[in-house]
């Protein structure tokens, strides 16, 4: 008999432990590695739970036995262990894959002999792989185990096609001539070869943009008196192994992003996607198999069980970039919660690192660990400007923290988001009191903000990008928010930790206070503010420095014309006015996108004689990507007028003479006639339209 609640406290226990003992604040093992945690194994444990009661494609599970179980990322094991050991009653072997062996160890230790092993196999690497055995399931968490740098993988996210016809018959789909292309496929390389006498490497290079990975070959090409040119890709190679590890009937299980699992999977007919947090951005727990039982179904989490999301589309007023920032909050709701349960004596909760953090006496270190992305990006304070809807969120996520920065996670440790709101106050991001009652005496302790703690950590790992993002800065005033850090954030009056350590070595501190005393000892001119400590009667005041490795980028909306943004703030940051876009590596329809950009160019017309800036009414892209009929053209459009009408509070009449001219270039044959009469006429013409399945 398995005990399965031994195995579960072993990995928590490990998950727990601090990734640097020695070094104040230390982040978990679970927190550096990405690990998965317990509420996430727990769920993608009764989502299987469901899919086998419900789905009939699960129909011989229920006393399956000989179940060969090969996770090829495992971490901690926790996710393969809930998944396994809640959902079958026996099984052949699990397999738990990583290059880091030290949590598994321990994990194999509580099962039977021989039913649970460990390997140490590179997910990239073909060779290590030639003598492991076909799995029946395969669990796979791109994020950590086989190939990584503390928690980051090396998957690329590039689009792959799938197609059942040969390349050269997918060519000529596209409209693409073929005749003077010649197409060899090595299928030991997983490489096809374009070559042409004929075409340009430019002509080439074209083709190879629409097919860069086919079937799961890397495309090259060859253009005459050229050499080949392209790339071995890590998906390539990563299918390599599971292709060669799975039967056709094998399962999937994966942890990630969505759009990796897509590009690894696409030839995956059956797929099971769960929104985690009811998002569609984000991590998500799908389970899928090659063999076509359903076609795609996306579900959400309801109490114990799950519902169905019908065509895997929410219509919801959130953005993409709202909902990243949604499963975010998610994430902190639930370990706040957790911080919550565990604390039994104090009616007002303090964890116990926060009340690590505010501890003087506490030991700093400096953490020499492995360097990644790149800290010298020349561009320390980024405000992103515009109005809802044009994409800045998924620019910061996208170009500026994965692109620029080098990371693979926009929810890495080193990211801190915060969406500042009216409520914000400088206690929740730089610091504050805290209160707690220990057996009726009432006790005050320093409560560390966001900010502060996130500050603290970049000094103290100087060799690593730290990324601070603000949404929606123009929701409250940031002098009052950050008021101590204004002064430092300028690049000139930024502290080069890094230079220090290089002269001084990464030693150990009696505090951070001794740091900050050692680092003015060593360049007298160095710039820092003084706060004081809030629950000392003495007046005494400690240093605060910004390193040159922390990177503030934030987001501002147009929404609000009376709320400013303060000029010392502009002074400090590279501004960047963000505007829509029309173009159809955004807008997939491009009837859509030509009606946008119209209506925007319309819009600014009628406002520029009578607004100082009349591109603060235009239209955000956002709501006009997915576009694609008649029912989701009236939702956009409906938004806008509804924004104009309740938000902005323009007269019906100011809006009349911009609808009489984009009505004449509706799309999809809609009848100008939508767009007449007053407010209340067009609304629910396009009411009726947009929600004719509820109306």
């Amino acid at each position: 008999m398995i005990d399965k609640a031994l195995i579960y406290k072993q990995i928590k226990d490990f998950n727990a432990k601090p990734f640097n003992p020695s070094v104040l604040n230390s982040t978990t093992v679970e927190q550096s590695y990405l690990y998965i945690n317990d509420g996430t194994a727990n769920d993608a444990a009764l989502f299987l739970q469901y899919l086998k009661a419900e789905e009939t494609a699960f129909s011989d599970w229920e006393n399956k036995t000989d179940l060969n179980v090969l996770d090829m990322a495992s971490g901690s094991g926790n996710l393969t262990s809930h998944l396994v050991l809640e959902n079958f009653k026996d099984f052949e072997k699990i397999t738990l894959n990583d290059l880091n062996d030290e949590a598994n160890k321990d994990v194999i230790k509580h099962f039977p002999d021989g039913k649970a092993t460990f390997s140490k196999y590179d997910f990239l690497d073909l060779s290590q792989w030639k003598n492991v055995a076909k799995a029946d399931l395969i669990v796979f968490n791109p994020q950590i185990g086989g190939n990584y740098t503390k928690g980051i993988s090396k998957i690329e996210k590039v689009s792959t096609v799938f197609s059942e016809n040969e390349l050269e018959d997918f060519l000529i789909e596209k409209g693409i001539d073929t005749a003077n292309l010649n197409i060899t496929q090595d299928e030991t390389e997983r490489k096809i070869l374009i070559q042409s006498e004929e075409l340009s490497k430019t002509e080439l290079q074209k083709i190879q943009k629409e097919v860069k990975i086919f079937n799961y070959y890397d495309v090259f090409i060859q253009a005459k008196q050229t050499k080949e040119e392209g790339s071995k890709s890590n998906i390539v190679k990563f299918r390599q192994i599971l292709d060669k590890i799975s039967y056709s009937t094998s399962w999937l299980i994966f942890y990630g992003e969505v759009s990796v699992f897509e590009s690894l999977f696409a030839d995956f007919d059956t797929v099971f996607d769960y929104w985690i947090g009811g998002v569609k951005t984000g991590s998500h727990i799908i389970i899928a198999s090659k063999q076509d039982f359903s076609g795609k179904k996306c579900f959400e989490k309801s109490g114990n069980t799950f519902v169905e999301i019908p065509n895997c589309e929410k219509d919801s007023s959130f953005s993409d970039d709202d909902a990243d920032i949604s499963a975010l909050e998610q994430e902190i709701k639930a370990t706040i919660q957790e911080l919550y349960q565990k604390e039994t004596t104090a009616s007002l909760p303090i964890s116990k690192e926060e009340k690590k953090m505010t501890n003087n006496t506490q030991s700093f270190e400096i953490q020499q660990v492995a360097s990644f992305g790149n800290v010298n990006f020349p561009y320390k304070n980024i405000l992103l400007k515009g109005v809802p809807g044009t994409g800045k969120s998924r620019l910061i996520n996208e170009n500026l923290i994965k692109k620029q920065l080098g990371f693979g996670s926009i929810t890495h440790e080193n990211i801190l988001r915060i969406n500042i709101h009216s409520a914000s106050s400088n206690a929740d991001l730089m610091q504050g009191i805290g209160i707690s009652a220990n057996k009726g005496q009432v006790e005050y302790s320093e409560k560390q903000g966001l900010i502060l703690n996130h500050l603290k950590k970049a000094i103290a790992s100087p060799f690593q990008p730290f990324v601070i993002v603000l949404e929606e800065i123009q929701e409250n005033s940031l002098n009052e928010l950050i008021g101590d850090l204004i002064y430092l954030i300028e690049d000139d009056k930024r502290v080069d930790i890094q230079a220090f350590v290089k002269e001084n070595g990464a030693q150990s501190y009696e505090s951070i206070e001794h740091f900050f005393d050692a680092l003015c000892a060593w360049k007298a001119d160095l710039h820092f503010v003084e706060i004081p400590y809030l629950i000392d009667a003495q007046t005494k005041y400690r240093k605060l420095v910004v390193p040159k490795n922390l990177f503030f980028f934030c987001t501002s909306n147009y929404r609000d014309d009376k709320k400013i943004i303060e000029d010392n703030l502009l002074r400090r940051f590279e501004l960047i006015e963000i505007y829509p876009k029309y173009d159809s590596e955004v807008i997939d329809n491009q009837e859509v996108a030509a009606f946008l950009q119209l209506l925007n160019e319309t819009i600014v017309t009628q406002f520029k004689d009578s607004e100082i800036h009349p591109d603060r009414f235009m239209i955000g892209h956002a709501a006009w990507i997915k576009v694609s009929d008649e029912q989701s053209f009236c939702r956009a459009l409906l938004k806008a007028i509804t924004e104009f009408k309740d938000i902005r509070e323009i007269e019906f009449s100011t809006l009349k003479p911009i609808l009489e001219v984009v009505k004449k270039e509706l799309p999809f044959g809609l009848d100008k006639s939508l767009l007449e009469g007053n407010y209340k006429n067009v609304i629910e013409q396009l009411q009726a339209k947009a929600y004719s399945d509820i109306l």
